[in-house]
């Protein structure tokens, strides 16, 4: 990821060093490595000592491995992820593997990062790749909100003219609806409370009905 090497040496000074390409060795006379000029790869360095005094050319080698650091980036779908839902897969990109963890007690799968949604809550959650083969450890994070600030949708029913003695009650002048993102319609509460204004006729008067749908996280959207 960054940095130099310098191989150990003992031997007769005054070689050079060499190697295939890919592998930056950024002073032949001490056989320094540019990590972070360097591909990933296995190289053979090659120390090369001239001839001279009758003495022939020597050479020696030694291999070296340049490990390219875990990268990765983490991230959850949904832009909203509603409580208590079904799991929620991650999406990745970058080096494969590591283990993956939750704070808060967000419940994820350690292996594929893949989370089950319990209670609302903003959850920290983090990829680590252990340290290996000469790399740090590397740990990346990303946050996870799970709730739903959504109100339901609610449908009214329409204005309705009905005689004196007929029942007012929702079961004879129409029932509201509601869906909602996250909340299972059955689960939806709606209520109604009732404004009475008297008309310019005896046992004449309309009734404005206001109607509020409320779903499990506590949103609330109301009509008439």
């Amino acid at each position: 990821n960054g940095g130099t090497v310098t191989p150990t040496f003992s031997g007769t000074a005054g070689g050079s060093f060499s190697s295939t390409v890919g592998l930056q060795i950024s002073n032949t006379s001490t056989g320094a490595v540019n990590l972070a000029a360097s591909t990933p790869g296995i190289y053979t360095v090659t120390y090369t000592v001239p001839a001279g005094g009758g003495c022939a050319v020597y050479t020696t080698t030694a291999s070296i491995t340049i490990t390219a650091l875990p990268t990765a980036t983490i991230s959850y779908g949904p832009s909203v992820i509603c409580p208590n839902s079904s799991p929620v897969p991650v999406i990745r990109t970058g080096t494969s593997g590591g283990g993956f963890s939750a704070t808060g007690g967000l419940v994820i799968d350690p292996s594929s990062g893949t989370i089950t949604p319990g209670a609302a809550g903003t959850f920290s959650v983090s990829l680590t790749f252990a340290a290996a083969n000469g790399c740090p450890q590397v740990i990346v994070n990303t946050n996870v909100t799970i709730g739903d600030n959504i109100p339901p949708v609610l449908t009214v029913p329409s204005a309705k003219n009905i005689e004196c003695n007929t029942s007012t009650l929702p079961a004879a002048t129409g029932q509201a609806t509601a869906t909602d993102n996250c909340t299972p319609s059955g689960s939806i509460i709606i209520n109604y409370s009732d404004v009475i204004t008297n008309g310019n006729c005896v046992n004449r008067y309309t009734i404005t009905r206001t109607w509020t749908a409320t779903d499990a996280s506590g949103n609330t959207t109301s009509g008439t």
